[in-house]
């Protein structure tokens, strides 16, 4: 593997569990235009790609606080414990599939949790709430990678996010975090257009 496809794959792995596998985010993230970081992406050769050299290498280190020798490393190196810890949430959540609650007992789970999902993106607007929107398209094409999306979207409600009461429910500490508003935002399209739109 060269040099230029293996800086690919690390550029990849920053963009998938760093920015929820939005490279508009990465864009965002790094300060580039955002046509500029999906031609980083291309294959070597074609006209218009874009090379990742010592400039987007020092970008990414400090946007992203990389470890020391990360664009060294092989593409199976990097993030391998934050993979590996996945992966094991992941195992785990398959195997409680085993003692899996009766079905009504499941429509309730699925009910009040995308009852606290909308009702948190309901708390966002503008940017955050693409982002949020993002995050939760990323892991409905990737499941496994729902944890990463997940922190994506903790990271955006914790600004505004109270802190916990000990002597509330759980139900309580929820609608809590989460106050209800009357409506939401559409969804904006993927590549972020609507926001341009409301922008100008």
């Amino acid at each position: 593997m060269s040099n230029y496809e293996r800086w690919q794959q690390l550029l990849l792995k920053i963009r998938d569990l760093r920015c929820a596998g939005n490279a508009t985010e990465l864009a965002r993230r790094i300060r580039k235009d955002a046509s500029y970081v999906h031609r980083l992406f291309w294959e070597e050769g074609r006209k218009g790609a874009k090379g990742i050299g010592p400039e987007i290498q020092q970008v990414c280190n400090e946007a992203f606080a990389l470890p020391r020798g990360f664009w060294d490393m092989q593409p199976e190196e990097a993030f391998a414990d934050e993979i590996a810890a996945q992966a094991k949430t992941s195992s785990s959540a398959s195997a409680s599939l085993t003692t899996a609650p009766a079905p009504a007992a499941r429509r309730a789970n699925v009910n009040e949790a995308m009852r606290v999902l909308f009702d948190a993106l309901g708390t966002l607007e503008g940017f955050a709430l693409s982002q949020a929107q993002n995050a939760v398209r990323y892991a409905l094409d990737n499941p496994l990678e729902w944890q990463a999306a997940a922190t994506t979207v903790e990271r955006l409600l914790a600004p505004s996010a109270p802190a916990s009461t000990s002597g509330q429910t759980a139900a309580a500490r929820l609608r809590n975090q989460f106050p209800k508003r009357d409506a939401h935002s559409p969804l904006p399209a993927a590549d972020g257009t609507d926001e341009a739109k409301k922008g100008s």
